[in-house]
């Protein structure tokens, strides 16, 4: 299986690398994520008051959704030979809903069936607010990315919830919820923890690979109705791969590491929550500096249009 390159969708659209990662067979997927670096370019700092209008957020939209039909044709063939597995795009629900059950629940079916494409995945934050939403999901049939994971209980409880709704779906066709962790982030965030503790701040190295590793191993015990297909994925920041096969000696190992964090005190859960509360806070920010931006764009192309049509 090969790696899911991360990234907004204007760059992952264009990117040359990408493309021939695709032509080789190394990138198998694709995941978009509203505002990633987009709104770095835009010349300023994000502005986390800053409301988009609704055409912006319409017009965003829109273009994710574009982006999210051509590629999950290009990658069609991908997800035929892989059994589902593979050849998956993901498009997101807005940040700015994630505060939001109900609403993320409305947007992700609405989604799902304008998109009308089995190898597209609807992307949305793993903040324990939004655990019904991802419930409602399986039920309704709609295949998830849930991203901002950092502990093994996360990934636990939103398998849970998710199978829990899929075994209440009507019909039994193919449904995929991939669960994406981002260990880099928690181990700052765990670093940071153990310093204000007292202990060694070196401690917290390996601690977001003893998680996923946790994680993978819970998972691997999971009962799933048929036809549900869970998958760990990996972020490592512009790609994200699936989770290394387990042995022994690695599960050992991590529960060793893990074990002797607990120790000190520290609580691993909170953590995590903290890291993935924060990684939303960051999306929305980009999210609507990257709508700020392209509102720009347009105003200052205005005085061009009206020249031509004169």
């Amino acid at each position: 299986m090969g790696f899911w390159c991360t990234g907004a969708h204007r760059e992952l659209g264009r990117s040359a690398v990408i493309e021939a990662a695709i032509s080789a067979g190394l990138a198998t997927g694709l995941v978009s994520t509203p505002g990633a670096s987009e709104g770095a370019s835009a010349g300023g700092s994000p502005a986390r008051a800053g409301i988009p209008s609704v055409q912006e957020a319409d017009l965003a939209e829109v273009a994710e959704m574009h982006f999210a039909v051509a590629n999950a044709d290009r990658l069609s063939a991908v997800h035929r030979r892989s059994g589902g597995r593979d050849g998956l795009v993901t498009v997101a629900v807005s940040p700015l809903l994630s505060g939001d059950a109900a609403a993320t629940t409305a947007a992700a079916r609405r989604l799902w069936g304008e998109l009308g494409r089995p190898n597209v995945l609807v992307g949305v934050l793993g903040c324990s607010s939004l655990l019904a939403a991802i419930t409602a999901a399986g039920a309704a049939g709609v295949p998830l990315n849930v991203r901002g994971l950092c502990s093994a209980g996360q990934v636990l409880r939103t398998a849970l919830a998710f199978c829990r709704g899929a075994g209440r779906r009507k019909g039994d066709a193919p449904l995929v919820c991939a669960l994406t962790m981002d260990p880099a982030p928690l181990e700052v965030e765990v670093a940071n923890r153990l310093s204000r503790l007292g202990e060694p701040s070196a401690a917290a190295n390996g601690a977001g690979q003893a998680l996923v590793v946790f994680a993978s191993e819970r998972l691997a015990r999971l009962r799933v109705d048929r036809g549900v297909l869970v998958r760990l994925m990996v972020n490592e920041g512009r790609i994200a791969r699936p989770a290394p096969e387990l042995d022994r000696a690695q599960v050992l190992s991590a529960a060793v590491r893990l074990a002797a964090l607990s120790r000190t005190g520290l609580d691993l859960e909170d953590a995590a929550e903290t890291v993935t509360a924060e990684l939303g806070a960051a999306e929305r920010d980009a999210y609507v500096a990257s709508l700020e931006a392209a509102s720009r764009d347009v105003a200052s192309q205005e005085p061009s249009v009206q020249l031509e049509h004169r």
